[in-house]
């Protein structure tokens, strides 16, 4: 996203193979619950594909993205039957469903007076 932008602005972008990067993931989110960061991940994510690839395309995103944690949940729910660990894990990949099928809600879009 960040080199797109560069370059729209006029900016050159350029390859360094040899660079190396270290993310601190969500620190500035840190403070805010899972399902906040899961659900603000998603809405933006949402918006960028519908933005830089399309509506269809990025529609077809957002379902296999749904598609996959529906998977996921499923998987690890059927395996909490004999593990509590598996348990834990399909109850977090639920929550996350639920967070990414609410991240497609109108009110975040910045277009519609979202966050």
């Amino acid at each position: 996203a960040w080199c797109r932008r560069l370059a729209e602005a006029g900016y050159p972008v350029r390859y360094c193979p040899d660079a190396r990067v270290v993310h601190h993931g969500n620190q500035s989110a840190g403070q805010k619950p899972p399902a906040w960061r899961i659900h603000r991940t998603h809405a933006a994510k949402r918006i960028y594909l519908r933005e830089h690839v399309g509506p269809i395309r990025g529609l077809v995103h957002r379902w296999i993205d749904v598609l996959g944690y529906a998977l996921r949940a499923g998987v690890f729910s059927i395996l909490g039957l004999v593990s509590r660990e598996r348990r834990a894990m399909g109850a977090r990949y639920r929550t996350i469903l639920v967070e990414v099928l609410r991240s497609g809600h109108a009110a975040l879009r910045p277009d519609r007076g979202g966050a």
